[in-house]
């Protein structure tokens, strides 16, 4: 895929051993009602998910002492073909894990709303390394969307449906949120 226009220049099949390793995660399950909502206002719930990951893996420092590349997360391809949770992850990236993960869940919600805090004070429009992009993403930052990322963190902090402001969304997200209906269990 050219990265500039997005456009695929060649498929090809690729039959890889898949990774795997135990480890522990931190992960806020979401519900299919949040998803409904989000997709009502033409938000992408996969770029949310992946924008509340980053900004939760940009504040653990904060409080953990750790490096970003000691952490991990799902990064959702616009390509992918698989079914996801309605989940957002952050996990220790040492097989075994190194215990962030452990220390970071009794904490959780101070992370969230340091997360959260780090997002709305950011003044960019659609994300940024200041708020959700990651210099280490998989995926290069390409499914991501603020809007949504703000949605759920507030969401993940306890806000019901009703209480959430949402502005208007970017055309990529509009975009990307009618891809992702398919790709979510």
């Amino acid at each position: 895929m050219w990265k500039r226009t997005g456009e695929v220049f060649e498929f090809c099949e690729l039959t890889l051993p898949p990774l795997e390793f135990t480890t522990y995660a931190l992960w806020t399950d979401l519900s299919l009602e949040l998803k409904r909502w989000l997709d009502a206002r033409r938000l992408d719930f996969l770029g949310g998910c992946h924008g509340a990951a980053h900004a939760v893996m940009a504040v653990l420092p904060l409080f953990i002492m750790c490096d970003r590349v000691d952490l991990g997360t799902e990064c959702p391809s616009p390509l992918q073909h698989r079914a996801r949770p309605l989940r957002f992850i952050v996990y220790d990236q040492q097989p075994g894990g190194v215990g962030i993960c452990a220390a970071a869940f009794t904490i959780a919600r101070t992370l969230y709303r340091a997360a959260l805090q780090l997002v709305e004070d950011c003044a960019c429009e659609d994300g940024c390394p200041s708020c959700i992009h990651d210099l280490h993403c998989r995926e290069f930052n390409y499914v991501l969307d603020k809007a949504a990322t703000k949605a759920i963190l507030r969401f993940a902090l306890g806000m019901s449906l009703a209480d959430l402001p949402v502005r208007p969304p970017t055309k990529h997200a509009a975009a990307a949120s009618a891809a992702s209906d398919s790709l979510l269990l």
